[in-house]
């Protein structure tokens, strides 16, 4: 494109050169045209757009400018009374036709304010043909300062300007001179500043400092010298350059100083620079800087404890010790450097050293000091007091360095030590102390077979060096009644630190009756008490008669839910909280809702107590009444089954125990109330019935082995029905009496029982009528003997009747009310068992006396039934164990080491479909259970007395065994 533009601008000439005209040649005016060739040598450019003239055309020019008519032009600037330099200005015919100069009697004439002051040279030449110049000049000559201004015109033979004119201008500026300044980084001083060098240590070289010299006037500064003229003009150097040198107007030139100071303190020179300026001939520079001393260190002692200053020759006293005691608590030290150099401890390679007459009974401890050490740092060393004799001890620290002033660092150690430390073992118990061979405080009356409440007895070391308990073990029980007492917990550690003390704790766990007394003893390294023995007592006792279980009563009349069951409704309200422990470690709770609908049912539920699992429980369930018991086993997941939830909470017999009792009806509770009573334990159990365990077996003789150590006590209460039997006494019984006593008193029960007798006339009970009713309304019932004879009860025995016989089956050899049967209590539904005397009869007409033979076999019925209501089930119901179906007939005792008979057992002797005694007397722990007392039925032959030590357990913990 711009290749295009130049040549159409060529094009464009050359048909203007075409075109015919007057005036030098046609080829010369061709190359005038394009500026090749005519005129003179003057550099004049026309604007070649602009086209020349036919006629006569003046231009001007300046430096190759064109001055336009009437424009103004600078000549520029004059020192007053200076000629000026001329200005060349070329005149230029840009016409055809000859341009004719013709001014008088200057062809250039000026005018104006100050046309005086510019000089015209006139033109040589008057005559310029097309594209020729011609040179003029001006001279500026100020006489003042300030702006000076003029005309000039040109005349000439232009047609379109005669006279062309341009105005002039021109300053006059003043006579040039010298002006210093100085900057130090980059900031303006003036004369008498005084600059500050930052401090140097005595004996450095700081950092040069560079001076700028400048001229800020209009002529060159010429500096002939720059010295240091007074004050401390060793301290510091210049570096001056060339002297003299020149500076040109705007220029600068540079220098360097420094400061080096030999001593400490504040230096301060004055440095001079002497030049041409007019004013400041001697411009005056004052220097000044501070020397630091050189580092040096600076040993400094303190305690770490408190970081107060031991001086060099002071002292430090350490605390007194016992004589002989290695293992004082050592003493932290501390070397400082508070000095600004290295520290150096120059006594390898022992920096700390001990001195003096006592050195001996001081000591290093740990590792020497390393050294340097750095300024503001420090180093620690310990020191302890180790005396081997009683007495004042001193001697000398002593610390060897390079502070040029404190070299070696000394200071004093003192000490005093005591008697050699020795423990002093002291007693304590019951907030009393208790000399050796004292005695401590009576544990007082406690059954046989149990424990006391553990007493904790303090172990003082109330000397000064370790008590060491030396014996094995550290607290034993030594001479005397040595079994009725124990240790239940031995102290923690064999060493008591000085003023520390351990416990252990003792209690008394009587084997017998009567005062039990024995010795506990300590071995240990106290000097003078090295066996340090206390007396300990207590008395056992046995209860000579039961105590009443706690009797609680509970009124259910709302209902909290319900839920539609086949045949009806099942309704339930608010749970109660059952607890026991080892102090009460059995509860039997019994519900009663007195109504007339015969289909109706009461049982029960249990929960966790936070509710998160729903439970059942093997419980006797009846129509109006209901009883159970916790724990029917050992094992709570042995009863217990779930169902809600996921976890069964677990027995111990050692601590608490806790469920949730939630009694369930089919009657609203809302429409008739029910009664719940519990009867708690009052008999603590025993520490080995807390121990006891139990597990499955592989054998018919399976916890038959189990031999308790300590017997405890049943009372048992037995009425007659008047009328139904010759001789209603115990002697009268005695062979049954003695049967039963001698099931309970084997080792597996080891509960003595004690007989009582009485009658109660009620010619309407002599036969039973009826079995099942547990309203207590209908005639010759069962229930209705027990709540209406309640006067011949008694509440802290097992009540048993006897009577002639029952009428609804026949052949029914005895029943107890429940599973269990309510205890404590007198008059209930449930508060007896039942024995009929003439099913056991083999011979003799009724009423009479039974034969030896046949009071065994009623024994046998009496011990089976006080079972049950004791609270054991059969070992397993008439079907047999299923294990896949362990319930109503195919249900067994949850006792865990009690054989029973699997269901695969049934017609295996005799057809009936049942499990006989025949077919229950195999030798695996599934095939036996027909010796058992509690095994489901009974034939007067077979000898059923076995019970086993889980089944015992059960029995000793009733609340009415003592």
């Amino acid at each position: 494109m711009q290749k295009k533009n130049i040549l159409i601008y060529l094009i464009s000439l050359f048909t203007l050169i075409s075109c015919p005209g007057g005036g030098g040649g046609g080829g010369g005016s061709a190359l005038a045209l394009l500026g090749f060739g005519g005129g003179s040598s003057s550099s004049t450019v026309t604007d070649p757009s602009i086209p020349p003239t036919e006629t006569p055309q003046l231009q001007v020019f300046r430096d190759g400018n064109q001055i336009t008519h009437s424009s103004t032009t600078n000549i520029g600037s004059v020192v007053v009374l200076t000629p000026g330099t001329p200005v060349v200005f070329s005149i230029k015919n840009y016409g055809f036709q000859t341009l004719n100069l013709n001014g008088v009697p200057d062809v250039i004439s000026k005018t104006g304010t100050h046309a005086a002051l510019f000089t015209i040279t006139q033109p040589s030449d008057l005559s310029l043909s097309f594209n020729e110049t011609v040179d003029f000049t001006i001279q500026f000559n100020p006489d003042s300062l300030g702006e000076k201004t003029a005309q000039i015109s040109i005349s000439s033979n232009d047609p379109s300007r005669p006279n062309f004119q341009i105005n002039l201008t021109g300053t006059g500026t003043p006579v040039p001179t010298p002006e210093i300044s100085l900057t130090i980084a980059s900031v303006d001083r003036v004369s008498g500043y005084t600059h500050t060098f930052t401090s140097v240590q005595e004996g450095l070289t700081g950092s040069d400092v560079t001076v700028t010299i400048r001229n800020q006037g209009t002529a060159a500064l010429d500096v002939s010298n720059i010295s240091l003229v007074s004050g401390d003009t060793s301290q510091f150097s210049i570096t001056p350059g060339t002297i003299p040198r020149s500076v040109s107007a705007g220029g600068s030139t540079t220098f360097t100083m420094r400061f080096n100071p030999s001593s400490t303190g504040t230096k301060a020179a004055v440095v001079n620079i002497l030049s041409n300026d007019g004013d400041e001939s001697t411009f005056v520079l004052n220097l000044s800087g501070n020397a630091t001393a050189a580092p040096a260190p600076e040993i400094n002692v303190v305690l770490v404890s408190n970081l107060g200053t031991i001086a060099n020759g002071g002292s430090y006293n350490f605390p007194t010790v016992a004589a002989t005691v290695t293992n004082a608590t050592a003493i932290d030290f501390r070397i400082q450097n508070q000095g600004n150099a290295n520290l150096n401890l120059t006594s390898a390679p022992n920096y700390v050293q001990i001195t003096g007459t006592d050195a001996n009974q001081f000591e290093f401890v740990g590792s020497q000091p390393t050294t340097p050490i750095a300024s503001a740092s420090f180093r620690n060393f310990s020191i302890r007091f180790r005396p081997t004799t009683e007495g004042a001890k001193t001697a000398s620290i002593s610390i060897a360095n390079n502070d040029s002033n404190e070299n070696p660092y000394t200071f004093t150690i003192t000490g005093t030590a005591g008697p050699a430390p020795a423990p002093e073992i002291n007693l304590i118990a019951n907030s009393v102390d208790i000399a050796s061979a004292g005695s401590m405080t009576s544990f007082g009356t406690v059954r046989v077979g149990s424990a006391s409440a553990s007493t904790t007895v303090t172990i003082q070391n109330t000397g000064n060096a370790t008590l060491n308990l030396t014996g094995t073990p550290r607290v034993s029980i030594v001479g005397g009644n040595t079994s009725d007492f124990q240790i239940v917990s031995q102290p923690s550690a064999s060493t008591i630190n000085s003023g520390s003390s351990l416990t252990f704790t003792v209690r008394f766990t009587p084997t017998a009756t009567g005062l039990r007394s024995s010795t506990f003893q300590i071995a240990n390294n106290d000097s003078n008490e090295g066996t340090y023995t206390v007396n300990i007592s207590g008395t056992g006792n046995e209860p000579t008669s039961p105590c009443s279980p706690t009797i609680d009563t509970f009124s259910k009349n709302a209902n909290v839910g319900s839920q539609a069951i086949t045949g009806g409704t099942l309704y339930w309200a608010s749970t109660l909280g059952f607890a026991i422990s080892p102090t009460s470690p059995s509860v039997v709770y019994y519900m009663d809702q007195p109504h007339s609908n015969p289909s109706a049912a009461v049982l029960s539920y249990f929960y966790n107590f936070t509710q998160t699992t729903l439970m059942q429980s093997r419980d006797s369930v009846g129509t109006t009444v209901m009883s159970g018991m916790i724990p029917y086993s050992r094992y709570s997941n042995d009863y217990l089954t779930i169902v809600g939830g996921s976890t069964i909470p677990t027995y111990n017999p050692a601590s608490s125990f806790a469920l949730l009792f939630e009694p369930n009806s089919t009657v609203s509770f809302q429409s008739t109330t029910a009664t719940i009573t519990t009867a708690t334990s009052c008999n603590p159990m025993l520490l080995e019935d807390q121990a006891f365990t139990s597990s499955e077996g592989t054998t018919s003789t399976h916890g038959l082995d189990k031999v308790w150590t300590y017997r405890k006590k049943l009372n048992v209460r037995l009425i007659f029905v008047d009328g139904t039997y010759a001789t209603p006494t115990i002697a009268g019984v005695q062979a049954a009496v003695d049967r039963m006593i001698q099931v309970y008193a084997q080792n597996s029960v080891k509960i003595d029982l004690q007989f009582t007798a009485t009658t109660v006339s009620a010619a309407e009970f002599q036969t039973i009528v009826d079995l099942d009713d547990d309203t207590g309304s209908v005639a010759a019932s069962l229930t209705k003997l027990y709540t209406t004879t309640s006067a011949a009860q008694d509440a802290t025995s097992l009540n048993i009747y006897l009577t002639a016989d029952e009428s609804q089956v026949g052949g029914v050899l005895g029943i107890s009310s429940g599973i269990p049967g309510l205890p404590g209590v007198t008059g209930s539904k449930k508060s007896g068992m039942i024995l009929f005397i003439e099913p056991h009869r083999s011979s003799g007409d009724p009423g009479e006396v039974l034969s030896n033979a046949d009071l065994v076999f009623l024994g046998n019925t009496m011990a089976h039934e006080a079972g049950h209501f004791l609270g054991l089930f059969h070992t397993n119901e008439r079907n047999g164990y299923n294990a896949a179906s362990p319930t109503g007939l195919n249900a067994r005792d949850p006792i865990r080491d009690t054989p029973s008979c699997a269901s695969s057992l049934a017609n295996t002797v005799y057809p009936n479909g049942v499990v006989d005694i025949d077919e229950c007397i195999g030798t695996t722990f599934t095939s036996a259970g027909g010796y058992n007392l509690m095994f489901w039925a009974g034939d007067g032959v077979t000898d059923q007395g076995q019970l086993t030590g889980e089944q015992g357990w059960l029995l000793r913990n009733n609340p009415l065994t003592y």
